[in-house]
């Protein structure tokens, strides 16, 4: 429960791997944007370099003239597994979340206030 957000005044991307515990087909993921100005999510196995990763959908919620109207701020998105393109049919089981925010706004902090992530074993 809670966000998952930055410290304020963070400079740099927020990034976290999640680790299932057995491979799955990914179907559908909700993601509540806080503040982030992109969010991008990956997708690997346990058996790669952490280095190495599909991109599985990416999401620019904000740009600079957002940021200051402070439009999109705490948008709601959902992908399905038709979004997913060349992965969609692979079992996986990581998932890489990256936040960014390059148009910072004095004292403020960025992240995701809502991850929830479906599919099947």
């Amino acid at each position: 429960k809670g966000k998952w957000t930055s410290p304020q005044d963070y400079q740099g991307d927020l990034v976290c791997e999640f680790s299932l515990q057995v491979p799955a087909k990914l179907s559908r993921i909700w993601l509540g944007n806080f503040w982030s100005a992109r969010v991008e999510i990956h997708v690997g196995l346990s058996t790669w370099p952490v280095s190495q990763r599909e991109l599985l959908v990416q999401k620019n919620f904000m740009n600079r003239l957002d940021v200051y109207q402070g439009a999109h701020a705490e948008e709601l998105a959902t992908f399905t597994e038709e979004e997913f393109e060349k992965v969609s049919d692979l079992y996986w089981d990581r998932v890489k979340i990256t936040c960014s925010q390059p148009y910072r706004v004095q004292g403020g902090c960025f992240g995701l206030s809502l991850l929830n992530i479906n599919g099947s074993p």
